[in-house]
């Protein structure tokens, strides 16, 4: 079975600290997650690409992944363009 959906209150002792770090809206009062909420407070490392790069752009960015992966970095993104999708498989591959 999956990991259960959870719903986290910013007014509860309980919220993650990053969570709370700099100033989150009033219409933000909650948030819902799945998994270890843990995470949250290592570091993390948000990846945006453009859909059209050099190609030595791509193999930097693979070897990039592969040293994510290897160093158990939390990584952010949206996965839409392919590089971030081929990242993204490079990065499932790890734990």
């Amino acid at each position: 079975m999956g990991n259960p959906t959870q719903k986290i209150k910013t007014s509860e002792s309980t919220c993650p600290a990053a969570l709370l770090k700099g100033e989150i809206p009033s219409r933000f009062q909650s948030f819902w997650a799945i998994g270890n909420l843990d995470i949250l407070d290592t570091n993390l490392l948000g990846v945006f690409c453009s859909i059209r790069c050099p190609g030595s752009i791509i193999l930097n960015t693979y070897d990039c992944m592969r040293i994510l992966r290897d160093s158990g970095v939390a990584v952010v993104s949206g996965f839409h363009a392919p590089i971030e999708k081929d990242g993204l498989d490079i990065l499932l591959k790890g734990t």
